[in-house]
């Protein structure tokens, strides 16, 4: 499983793209209105609206909407029910709040620890939808950085704290490793660019075949009806000769049965 966490400031883009892309499916909601569960039909926008209400009644914020995206490899998920995805989320949530310290590299790419504040996604409006039309299902849960207590939800080290989650999933469920995951990832992306490039290559190869064999139909279409006419004139040249050899006998011969 890899985890990345983001704050962001686009949360209708968001959550647009979160509820229409790669079929997606609504998961699960949290501190959302009673009306909005009854009637999920509600445009993604409203569902910014949502957060933006909830955020107003407090002091605001930039980047107001934290996003996450999980995804566990397909082996790891083989089978998943709803159920399953909820408690999976359940348990990211408990462990991203539990975090209080963070390792990070500095610019000089050392390696350093710094005490965070931890979050409070168990208490704060949020919602999640599962993408399941790709070649790895994932998770795609919003939470509004105000929380249900009008605290602000730190975003300090954000991404480094998602990662070690998944680091502390992963070890509980016995599965990938993080980076040997990301490493898998990678190397998916890579050949699928690779697969594109190729059938573009082969496309554009199917092309430049096209109108060269074009180019040499024309060009011995034209050879060939040069080709014809000269034939036709020969056989004209020819026919002239043979009749005028014809015409030749039949003198003779009138010649002989004169002469006879």
């Amino acid at each position: 499983m890899i985890a990345k966490g983001k704050s962001i400031s686009h949360g209708a883009a968001m959550t647009e793209y979160a509820k229409n892309r790669d079929k997606a499916e609504f998961l699960t909601s949290k501190f959302m209105n009673l009306e909005f569960e009854e009637t999920f039909g509600i445009m993604p926008e409203n569902v910014w609206d949502a957060f933006k209400i909830h955020a107003m009644r407090h002091s605001p914020v930039d980047n107001s909407l934290m996003r996450f995206e999980l995804a566990p490899a397909k082996e790891e998920c083989k089978g998943w029910t709803h159920d399953d995805w909820k408690a999976f989320l359940d348990e990211f949530i408990a462990v991203m709040d539990s975090i209080k310290r963070v390792r990070y590299r500095d610019t000089k790419g050392k390696w350093k620890e710094v005490d965070v504040k931890p979050t409070n996604l168990s208490r704060s409006q949020a919602i999640a939808y599962l993408h399941l039309n790709t070649d790895d299902n994932h998770l795609h849960f919003l939470v509004n950085r105000i929380d249900e207590d009008g605290n602000v939800n730190d975003d300090t080290f954000l991404l480094n704290r998602a990662f070690m989650a998944a680091q502390i999933i992963n070890q509980r469920r016995g599965w990938k490793n993080t980076l040997d995951r990301s490493e898998e990832i990678k190397k998916e992306e890579a050949e699928k660019r690779l697969s594109v490039i190729k059938e573009q290559t082969k496309a554009q190869q199917t092309v430049i075949e096209a109108e060269a064999l074009a180019k040499k139909r024309e060009l011995e279409g034209y050879t060939y009806q040069q080709e014809k006419s000269f034939e036709v004139a020969k056989e004209m040249a020819k026919n002239d000769a043979v009749g005028q050899l014809n015409n030749v006998g039949i003198g003779l011969g009138m010649m002989t049965g004169v002469g006879g």
